[in-house]
């Protein structure tokens, strides 16, 4: 249980990274 909430976080935080990215690149293309 306490695994599967683990690799969920990972997951959480690798999104948020790669959006975090996404909303960086935007803005130098601005």
């Amino acid at each position: 249980m306490y695994s599967i909430f683990n690799f969920n976080h990972i997951i959480l935080n690798v999104i948020l990274s790669k959006i975090h990215n996404r909303l960086e690149d935007t803005e130098n293309f601005k």
